[in-house]
């Protein structure tokens, strides 16, 4: 994957949930299994949203769910798609 759109398209053409966001941790990428409509106008992502940052080597990392402090790096950014997917349901378990 050479950039965060192409990542998106990537993530979304297998059906997750996945969208850019520009902010304090940079310009990441947010993945989720799902988005549910919890009612009153709140919607949730489901079972947990996963952060992809670029980090200052020119790779990326992962904030894992749960363990924030804990952000892991690696080089690429398909690698770091590859490592956040394992937090989320398969297609099959879904």
């Amino acid at each position: 994957m050479r950039d965060r759109g192409e990542a998106i398209r990537w993530l979304s053409d297998r059906g997750y949930v996945a969208f850019a966001r520009d902010w304090s941790i940079g310009e990441s990428v947010g993945i989720a299994k799902r988005l549910v409509d919890m009612g009153d106008g709140i919607q949730a992502y489901q079972p947990t949203l996963i952060w992809i940052y670029p980090s200052e080597d020119g790779g990326c990392a992962v904030v894992p769910p749960l363990i924030p402090s804990q952000d892991v790096p690696f080089a690429s950014l398909g690698e770091a798609v590859a490592y956040a997917l394992g937090f989320l349901p398969s297609q099959e378990t879904a």
